[in-house]
């Protein structure tokens, strides 16, 4: 008899990548081809190892073909095997570009999660769930879903869970351009959990052109990326080294910058970079990778990342009309999913450095801004509530700036390690200098 569940299926598949088989997943598809098709359980729990590791790496088709080997019997009888069995349907429809799909089986994957009763799984389909949306650029409910992880981690003090959820909510403020949230939020999983590296804080420090951000993050880590680059991290080391002048090494990361899989959504930072700094060859490989995620049923920023690629190839190549029409169709497009930093980047090759300016400047991408000439001043409105923030202590506005996201006294001095009444005398003084009288106000002024 064999003895099989869903994680050690999915640690199986984990060692055969870490230890760098060309197919990860062929020790349990041998073992699945030994299983006869009576021991329902086993052949599910196998079949959904695979899928999982599929999955995760980026080879949706096929996943599926392995989630369909998942028997309805074992589905309905066993929660843990309910819970893969959507995380992994789930992200099958991400990976695809299929949102209603994608919600669909999102709302299955954490109904799942809660009959196991583990605060880890429920966590984690919170800010996987949330990491999912962002890619669809439908960022409020992407940050409904970060505030219920945050909710459940603090509650089960999970310190790695905060983590997760710490780094996807880097990422999403990253996405809408909001710089000074993804620089808090990388600073609060940097406090949380310094032994995660997150690649959406390295491009906040590098878009920021924040000097100690980047000596922490980038500066500290630059040989080992060049000699091993990883394909996430790549585009904030490549632009890292453009800015200074060592364009030689920004190719080398991204020509030395591998990744498994056929559809790659949430990689197009990484993917421009290539078609900006990479060899012929990295660029194909970036273009056909774009090409594949733009196919989704629902507009991405793949769709338009692909539109800004070509662009600037059209502009390379003098065909400047191309040039032109792919570039403002990035640009428009961007602009509806709200991808400012993105839309400013399109903006550009169309000529239109106003208003790219402008973008950058509005979001504190300080070096672009620099580049494309000096700061848009603030207007009247911004400047009186930069006045009017900047009289806060640095304790008072990041409990300030805490309290503005909802969070609770409770809360607020679990995460800072500080006592209940000193959160109380911080943001009662706070809302002295600010004239505000409650949580919601604080949303004007912060």
């Amino acid at each position: 008899s064999i003895t099989v569940t869903s994680q050690n299926c999915v640690v199986a598949a984990q060692t055969a990548y870490v230890l760098g088989l060309p197919r990860p997943t062929a020790a349990l598809e041998a073992m699945l081809a030994r299983l006869d098709a009576s021991a329902y359980l086993a052949v599910s729990r196998v079949a959904l190892g695979i899928a999982w590791i599929d999955a995760s790496f980026w080879y949706p088709a096929r996943a599926a073909t392995y989630l369909e080997r998942v028997d309805a019997r074992a589905l309905a009888a066993h929660a843990d095997i309910r819970l893969r069995y959507h995380n992994v349907a789930a992200w099958i429809a991400m990976n695809v570009g299929d949102l209603a799909r994608f919600r669909s089986e999102h709302v299955l994957w954490i109904v799942a999660a809660r009959d196991t009763g583990s605060h880890r799984a429920l966590a984690g389909a919170h800010y996987n769930g949330a990491m999912c949306l962002g890619f669809f650029g439908v960022f409020e409910d992407a940050l409904a879903e970060l505030d219920r992880a945050f909710a459940v981690v603090r509650e089960s003090r999970q310190r790695l869970g905060e983590g997760s959820a710490h780094v996807t909510a880097v990422m999403i403020h990253l996405f809408r351009g909001d710089l000074a949230r993804a620089r808090s939020e990388a600073v609060a999983l940097a406090r949380t959990a310094p032994e995660i590296l997150s690649p959406w804080s390295l491009l906040v420090a590098v878009t920021l052109d924040d000097r100690e951000l980047i000596a922490t993050y980038l500066e500290t880590r630059e040989t080992e990326q060049l000699r091993s680059p990883d394909f996430d991290t790549a585009a904030a080391f490549a632009e890292l080294f453009v800015r200074r002048g060592r364009h030689r090494d920004a190719t080398t990361i991204l020509d030395r910058a591998k990744t498994e899989g056929d559809v790659i959504r949430g990689s197009f930072y990484t993917l421009l970079a290539m078609g900006a700094y990479g060899s012929p060859a990295t660029r194909a490989r970036a273009r056909t990778l774009l090409a594949r995620a733009a196919e989704g049923v629902t507009p991405s920023p793949e769709t338009y990342a692909l539109a800004l690629f070509d662009a600037r190839v059209a502009r390379e190549e003098g065909r400047a009309n191309d040039a032109y029409v792919l570039a403002r169709s990035a640009a428009e497009g961007f602009r509806t999913l709200r991808f400012p930093l993105l839309e400013a980047q399109a903006l550009e090759v169309t000529g239109d450095f106003d208003e790219a300016r402008a973008l950058y400047a509005r979001c504190g991408a300080a070096y672009d801004a620099r580049r494309l000439g000096a700061f848009v001043p603030p207007d009247s409105a911004t400047r009186e509530k930069a006045a009017i923030a900047a009289t806060l202590s640095p304790r008072e506005r990041e409990i300030a700036t805490l309290a503005a996201r909802g969070r609770s006294n409770v809360e607020i001095a679990r995460e800072l390690s500080i006592t209940h009444k000193t959160v109380e005398k911080h943001l009662g003084s706070a809302y002295q200098k600010l004239g505000v009288t409650s949580r919601n106000d604080l949303h004007t002024v912060i």
